[in-house]
């Protein structure tokens, strides 16, 4: 098995205006990575493909399947084959997004550095700490994609900061590592700043949202993409600058021509478009935040984060295509019931 490598992880610094700094610490080697913000941080996080990476995951699992009480037995090669196999997946997503994939690769190193108690169990436990590191990943972008999304429904951000963040207790209780340094590796810096210091995905993410909430910035959904994003000023934008099509053209530049058809049309598929996107989230706010107000209801169909969000942001595109006068009304209300 690979030894561990300490102190795998994101070092960050911060200024006043949100601007994050960042240093990558992997195998002793230390490199500054771009500058960012709180706000592209958890935006780039929520455009990740969670759906492939939960069946990746499933497939890490089976791997796992020994129950040592049994009798079963398990050598170094099968703890190899699933260190290798996260690790891999890890790297994957390291390619379009290096901080996460970075991370979690230090939360598999981590995993695998328990104390070795000379039992059965010594193996099982890295393998299955080393699934548990992965699946943070999948578990942070549901729990931050709903805040989110929530923020979408405030006219007002700093409401929702004190509304909904301050509530949330368990970003709160999480302990995010800080120290005041004045070097990092050889880099020297004039005077000691205080940098935070990140080897798991939960915690990184969990960190940026408060600090972005803190700032009481707004969160829109894309009329046309029906994705999530910051406007970069306080106009009322509702298009993000996402390519939308094979043509190269953004959200931003189609989505007027979008805006100016829907309100010179009343049409029904628009209807049964915003009925069936207010039963859906219905579904999914059910699925996730089940109360007992929702009891009478309990034997419909509910939806999981993987399938609501596919279908909304499916379901946008399609109706801004639908607008765009590229998607006929027979194939638009296919995909607006695809889930039933």
């Amino acid at each position: 098995m690979e030894q561990r490598d300490y102190f795998n992880g994101i070092y960050i610094a911060e200024d006043s205006d949100g601007i994050v700094y960042r240093w990558l610490i992997h195998r002793g080697g230390l490199s500054l990575l771009p500058e960012s913000d709180y706000g592209t941080e958890l935006i780039d996080l929520l455009d990740l493909n969670i759906k492939k990476f939960r069946l990746a995951i499933y497939e890490i699992k089976k791997l796992c399947k020994f129950d040592v009480m049994k009798g079963d037995i398990i050598g170094v090669d099968d703890v190899n084959a699933v260190l290798t196999k996260s690790q891999e997946l890890a790297r994957n997503i390291s390619n379009s997004r290096e901080v996460t994939g970075e991370l979690l690769l230090a939360a598999i190193a981590n995993a695998s550095a328990i104390t070795d108690d000379h039992t059965a169990m010594y193996f099982l436990n890295i393998m299955r700490g080393a699934v548990e590191a992965l699946e943070e990943l999948p578990y942070i972008v549901k729990k931050i994609y709903g805040l989110m999304y929530d923020c979408v429904e405030f006219d007002d951000p700093k409401e929702w900061y004190e509304q909904e963040i301050m509530i949330e207790k368990e970003l709160f209780r999480r302990r995010y590592r800080s120290e005041f340094i004045n070097h990092i590796g050889r880099q020297q810096f004039t005077k000691y700043m205080q940098v935070y210091f990140f080897d798991n995905c939960a915690d990184y993410y969990s960190y940026m949202l408060i600090k972005f909430a803190s700032l009481h910035k707004q969160v829109r959904q894309c009329r046309c993409c029906g994705k999530l994003f910051i406007p970069i000023n306080k106009k009322n934008t509702m298009y993000c600058s996402r390519v939308f099509n094979e043509k190269g053209q953004t959200c931003k530049e189609i989505g007027p021509k979008i805006m100016s058809k829907e309100k010179n049309k009343s049409d029904p598929m628009l209807e049964e478009y915003e009925r069936v996107k207010n039963k859906n989230y219905k579904r999914y706010d059910r699925q996730n935040y089940r109360s007992d107000k929702f009891k009478d209801r309990v034997n419909e169909k509910e939806l999981s984060f993987d399938e609501y969000q596919e279908w909304q942001q499916e379901a946008s595109a399609a109706r801004a295509e639908y607008l765009n006068g590229t998607l006929s009304a027979e194939e638009f209300g296919k995909v607006i019931n695809k889930l039933g």
